[in-house]
């Protein structure tokens, strides 16, 4: 928007994604925003557009902080309020970020617990706390493969 001043972010980066699935017949569009509630009023106010235009809202929040962050739960709380069940996706990232034997003192597990056992642990742990306060689907992302 033109009319609109202010520095903007690396704001409202679009991704297009289409193919031969029914799901994405209509093409699906990603749209990365900041947040609201922004200091800046030029974000906040193309956040706020962005938002109201969306079919499906997808809330991400560092996994440390993802039960407690109050800025994504708020996002969450407003998309919990506003769109139909099912189109909210809390997206707790940086999951890889762990470590074992803190998770272990922490859940009482033995201490034969594995790395990938360990994470498991712990994001189930973390998604059960978003569940109890809201009813979305909650998923963990991580760049490290613990299968392996």
């Amino acid at each position: 928007d033109k009319q609109e001043t202010g520095q903007r972010w690396p704001l409202v980066k679009w991704a297009t994604v289409r193919g031969p699935w029914e799901c994405l017949r209509a093409g699906l569009s990603f749209v990365d925003l900041p947040g609201f509630g922004d200091s800046n009023g030029v974000r906040d106010r193309i956040v706020n557009r962005e938002y109201r235009r969306a079919d499906f809202v997808c809330i991400c929040s560092r996994f440390d902080r993802a039960a407690t962050d109050r800025a994504s739960l708020d996002w969450l709380a407003k998309a919990v309020r506003d769109l139909p069940p099912g189109n909210i996706a809390y997206v707790a990232t940086k999951a890889d970020d762990i470590n074992r034997d803190e998770v272990v003192r922490d859940n009482k597990l033995p201490p034969t617990t594995t790395q990938a056992e360990a994470a498991q642990v712990r994001n189930e742990k973390v998604k059960k706390e978003v569940r109890k306060k809201y009813e979305v689907k909650v998923y963990t992302t991580s760049a490290q493969d613990y299968a392996r």
